[in-house]
């Protein structure tokens, strides 16, 4: 990957610039039917999507991809993307008629969700201190001995925490609620950027963002997003990504090293496809030797959180990684694995499509989901606000959103199903309580 990088043109950046701007300018021209506007974190995801596509295609025109690599890419890509249009409805299509079913376990619920999130929070800060301060935050839970179940606890109950402050925030609450319920969602957010992760921020937001749009689709809440509103949480999370890198960098005592970060920065945004640098060139990634069976090594977190298996799966850019530069061997991170590179590491050419569509038409599931659950009970809007935003993430690290799919199921999924309650019209599918529109 460093040669890659250092022979890498003033042109050639042009060029992957270019074509990854151009790229995700025609797949989210694809998607928007299917979402509400460009704030999307799918969107935000398929523009990270788009930069594997200039990646590899500089790679091709560099000779450093073959032909075999490239059309496997495309096929895996196109599969993805259309198993996904063929699932997920047009969100025009899928307006609920605004009677909101009533549920009066959900202040219960809600109030444990939180109590659980900063409970958990606090016992996280207690036992690892803040990740921001350590030299590799990943290490800090792989050497935790078992208690790395907080950093999945807390993964699963970020996204419904924040749907309850929401709701408390754009719901009939007091004034008093109100107030509450902005100061622990800022906590969340400095919670966020203290555990040391550069998308964390991103995630709180868009969990934010889901949660106004459930209520807003369940018509009971008018609260939208402006544009100012969305370029100030851009450039907050750019400043805050800054400092975190700068952090980790020294750049207090080397001012020098500014310029490094700002580098970081560029190429997280427009060389995100680097897994395929270190896995296309000289067919690396056909010399990384799977685990176990494929099936198991795809399921191989949630059989090994159930104890049903007990072999560790290091991750494919961890591997790569380790592969091309031996001496890494202690390595704990590495470069996400695109869907069409980690289907193709599990199953090959055609068993790699296979899964690439499968992976697609699941996310058009839980987005069909999403849209069924408004006007729904919130407990279970809570919990496809999770699936929807963790599974976001697919395209561009499908082994990373099945850890996160095992958390939701494991951890929150059993808890929310104490105080769901569902009722769904016959005739249409939607949510139908007459007399209730709200909780208080």
């Amino acid at each position: 990957m460093i040669e890659f990088l250092a022979n890498l043109t003033g042109w050639a950046v042009a060029r992957i610039v270019i074509l990854q701007i151009l790229v995700f300018w025609l797949l989210f021209r694809l998607i928007k039917d299917r979402q509400d506007g460009l704030v999307d974190p799918f969107s935000l995801a398929i523009f990270f999507f788009a930069s594997g596509w200039a990646t590899v295609f500089e790679l091709f025109l560099g000779g450093n991809c073959g032909m075999n690599f490239l059309l496997e890419f495309l096929a895996a890509n196109s599969a993805f993307i259309f198993g996904y249009l063929l699932i997920a409805p047009k969100i025009a299509s899928a307006q609920s008629s605004g009677v909101f079913l009533h549920n009066k376990k959900f202040p219960v619920y809600g109030l444990l969700v939180v109590f659980f999130y900063i409970a958990t929070s606090v016992v996280n800060i207690g036992a690892f201190g803040f990740g921001v301060f350590h030299e590799n935050r990943l290490d800090i839970y792989r050497e935790s001995g078992g208690l790395g179940v907080i950093k999945r606890f807390l993964d699963a109950y970020m996204p419904a925490a924040v749907f309850v402050l929401v709701y408390h925030r754009t719901i009939r609450g007091t004034h008093r609620k109100k107030l509450i319920s902005a100061v622990v969602l800022g906590l969340i957010g400095v919670n966020t950027i203290l555990d040391g992760s550069k998308s964390g921020l991103v995630s709180v937001f868009f969990a934010y963002y889901m949660s106004v749009l459930w209520f807003r689709m369940s018509g009971i809440a008018s609260e939208s997003f402006g544009v100012r509103r969305v370029w100030l949480w851009v450039l907050f999370a750019a400043i805050i990504a800054f400092f975190v890198l700068g952090a980790q960098l020294d750049i207090a005592d080397d001012l020098s090293r500014v310029g490094d970060v700002m580098g970081i920065l560029f190429f997280r945004l427009f060389v995100a496809g680097d897994v395929f640098v270190l896995g296309f060139p000289y067919g690396a990634i056909d010399a990384i030797p799977l685990s176990g069976n494929p099936l198991i090594v795809l399921f191989s977190d949630f059989l090994s959180t159930l104890r049903l298996w007990s072999a560790e799966v290091v991750p494919l850019g961890t591997l790569l990684t380790i592969y091309l530069t031996p001496d890494l061997v202690e390595l704990s991170g590495g470069p996400n694995s695109h869907v069409s590179i980690y289907s193709y590491y599990l199953f090959g050419y055609f068993g790699g499509v296979i899964l690439a569509f499968i992976f697609g038409a699941f996310i058009g599931f839980v987005r069909a989901g999403f849209l069924k659950s408004c006007c729904n009970d919130p407990v279970a809007g809570s919990v496809m606000v999770a699936l929807l935003l963790n599974t976001a993430n697919m395209p561009i690290d499908p082994a990373y959103t099945m850890h996160r799919l095992t958390n939701i199921a494991l951890l929150l999924a059993p808890f929310a199903i104490l105080f769901v309650k569902l009722k769904f019209n016959r005739h249409n599918g939607v949510a139908k309580n007459s007399d209730s529109a709200g909780y208080y």
